[in-house]
């Protein structure tokens, strides 16, 4: 042959066309704890990087609401904690992003988790945070539309 790897594939490689059915040389051995497969790995929505952020954490600190509700939408856990016990809120709450930290809230991130430093969002902007727990004005209607006008 004109190449070292067709000599290696011939070698390795059964001929074409022939069946490789039946082709395990030594049974597999019979399930039992000691021998268990692996658990499933953690999905990708939630694999976190080594300090521990994970993908809502990214969206939530660089404000994308809407990247925070597609990941909500699809799962991705809301108390997730990094290194420091930050969760996807703290994060939002810390840049000041108020649609991100709004979505998170929405979906029930808790306001109320402390970090291993001991303390929650609301020390890091008390007026976001503050505004977060008002429940939302209700559209005008009737009269009160009339009079806005």
């Amino acid at each position: 042959p004109a190449h070292w790897s067709s000599e290696i594939a011939r070698d390795v490689a059964p001929p074409l066309g022939a069946s490789i059915v039946g082709a395990r040389t030594h049974p597999r051995p019979p399930m039992s704890a000691g021998n268990a497969p692996p658990p499933p790995p953690p999905p990708l929505l939630n694999l976190a990087d080594l300090s521990g952020m994970t993908p809502l954490m990214a969206a939530a600190g660089g404000g994308s609401a809407g990247a925070c509700a597609l990941l909500c939408d699809r799962g991705a856990e809301l108390e997730a904690q990094d290194e420091n016990g930050w969760t996807a809120l703290f994060y939002a709450v810390d840049v000041g992003a108020v649609d991100a930290a709004a979505e998170l809230s929405r979906h029930g991130a808790n306001q109320g988790h402390r970090s291993k430093g001991g303390y929650t969002v609301d020390k890091l902007d008390p007026a976001l945070v503050a505004a977060l727990l008002l429940p939302p004005e209700p559209e005008p209607v009737g009269e009160e539309w009339k009079a806005e006008a």
